[in-house]
């Protein structure tokens, strides 16, 4: 986990248009604290979750828990 100061010192951004954009990939984020969350758990980091079914990879656990959502569904209105 990321310490405060690691943040601030990787948490560089401009502000362009009123949004905050991350230097390292141009997101651009409309609030501070989703920037500060992409900074902490997305940018240039590699996927840490992992469908078990599909093997497809997520850098956030809830993409991961929303996909299994589609492996749940079931097919032609029929049910288990």
């Amino acid at each position: 986990m990321w310490s405060g100061e690691a943040i601030r010192a990787q948490a560089r951004f401009k502000l362009t248009g009123g949004k905050f954009e991350c230097v390292k990939c141009s997101r651009r984020y409309n609030r501070k604290e989703n920037f500060r969350r992409h900074i902490r758990l997305e940018c240039e980091i590699d996927p840490q979750f992992q469908c078990y079914l599909c093997l497809k990879r997520f850098k956030r656990k809830e993409h991961l828990f929303r996909h299994m959502r589609l492996h749940a569904k079931p097919t032609n209105g029929v049910t288990s």
